[in-house]
């Protein structure tokens, strides 16, 4: 796809070079087989995805499954509120950063990433007023030795005046267990609809490295650069 933030749809194409292969996906997140959906030409999305596809050749091994989320922008924030600062040299453009449509880059050093060292974080939007809101996403970098790791958990609550907010949703996600290439991702998280004008996004970072890291115990990083709300 041309990009993995996308407003109205987004066009999705499978492409291998290699003929009389099969693909078969999944849209809900789950490990796709043979039972799955065949791809015949390219599809629409129109809502937040993690989308999965394998592809099959008969005498072949099935391939491990290619896995990419994009996320949908349904609302657009008028105003967004840190609870810290990030790092002085890791701060983008404040907190608007998080609601531009401007991706970084795995390079973090790029000018649009918020950088937070051995710490959690929270940011609250402001809607403008009520609206239904079923999903959000948080697009997050991970570079492994440069101690920046994917967030632990994300967790999402919500409000209609800023005051007592109940949890709509939680997203857990697991440590990774080697050295990759850096990497990025939309994690997303999905809920019941609800009327809301304020949601507060909480961002848990892993804080240190993990055991098999080349530094263990060492202050780890946990980077974001948008909030993308449906």
């Amino acid at each position: 796809a041309d990009n993995d933030i996308f407003v109205d749809s987004l066009l999705v194409t499978f492409d291998l070079n290699l003929s009389g292969v099969d693909f078969y996906y999944t849209l809900d997140g789950t490990k796709p087989d043979s039972t799955s959906n065949l791809y015949n030409k390219p599809f629409s999305i129109r809502e937040s995805v993690e989308v999965q596809v394998i592809a099959k050749n008969d005498g072949w091994i099935t391939s491990v499954p290619a896995i990419r989320s994009f996320a949908k922008v349904g609302h657009q924030p008028i105003a967004v509120n840190l609870n810290k600062k990030p790092n002085e040299k890791y701060k983008a453009s404040g907190a608007e950063s998080l609601i531009n449509m401007q991706k970084g880059t795995t390079d973090f050093s790029g000018g649009e990433w918020l950088g937070y060292e051995k710490s959690h974080f929270e940011a609250t939007l402001d809607l403008g007023d009520l609206k239904e809101v079923s999903s959000v996403a948080v697009s997050a970098l991970e570079a492994v030795s440069s101690y920046i790791f994917f967030p632990k958990k994300i967790e999402v609550f919500a409000s209609k005046d800023n005051n007592n907010y109940k949890p709509l949703g939680v997203k857990n996600i697991p440590t990774t267990s080697e050295n990759r290439p850096a990497e990025m991702d939309n994690f997303i998280v999905k809920f019941a609809p609800e009327n809301t004008r304020y949601l507060k996004i909480k961002v848990k970072s892993n804080l240190v490295n993990p055991e098999w890291h080349p530094a263990p115990g060492a202050g780890c990083w946990v980077f974001v650069d948008e909030i993308m709300i449906e």
